[in-house]
């Protein structure tokens, strides 16, 4: 509410801004789901969670091209220079 009113920036932008976040974290929770279904071993299930969980993220944010993400590799890159 406050932040429409004070910058104009209602809860239906913000929705817009965050969906493809959104979504890129659905995803790697569905890929995480199925993944460790079948696995018995919780200690394998963290791991291949982990791993798996980091991928997706990482693939769909590429895939989607964030702008946050976009943001944080140019800031890293300045960094090692």
């Amino acid at each position: 509410y406050y932040p429409g009113k004070i910058m104009n920036y209602g809860a239906f932008k913000q929705i817009k801004d965050n969906s493809l976040i959104f979504i890129s974290g659905i995803l790697m929770a569905i890929g995480i789901y199925f993944a460790i279904f079948f696995i018995d071993n919780n200690i394998v299930k963290l791991i291949v969670g982990f791993i798996l969980g980091v991928l997706i993220y990482y693939g769909m944010i590429r895939l989607f091209k964030i702008e946050e993400y976009q943001f944080l590799r140019q800031k890293l890159e300045e960094l090692k220079k």
